[in-house]
């Protein structure tokens, strides 16, 4: 499925849904530029996403932010058909990596221990 936008596009797409969140129109210009649904534009973009943030090019924050703002899309697409893989995944590994566990002793880095994992399988599998 990979790569259908510049890296400059990525990043303006992944500012605006840590800013203010993605909507359908923010990516059907890029339907008709790519051939894509907006499905698979959402999912490209998480992948895209999750790579940078696995590579250290991205933080934990930022990237959470980023699927944080992609959740009401992803909402939106699953209601209308079938839910949007793996961005949803995606959007639930940085989720677990918001807080720590009951279990988990202080010096637990939440994303280190539940979204990297979660992230590896993730991209092992696209």
């Amino acid at each position: 499925m990979l790569c259908c936008l510049s890296d400059p596009e990525f990043h303006a797409l992944w500012r605006k849904a840590a800013e203010i969140g993605i909507a359908r129109s923010d990516l059907e210009p890029y339907v008709g530029q790519t051939g894509l649904p907006v499905a698979d534009l959402l999912n490209e973009l998480s992948i895209v996403l999750a790579k940078h943030f696995i590579d250290g090019a991205l933080s934990f924050e930022f990237c959470d932010s980023v699927m944080n703002g992609c959740l009401d899309l992803i909402v939106e697409l699953a209601v209308q058909g079938p839910t949007p893989q793996p961005a949803f995944s995606i959007y639930q590994a940085f989720d677990e990596g918001e807080y720590l566990r009951r279990d988990d002793v202080p010096e637990t880095v939440p994303w280190e221990k539940y979204t990297r994992p979660a992230l590896l399988e993730i991209l092992r599998q696209c």
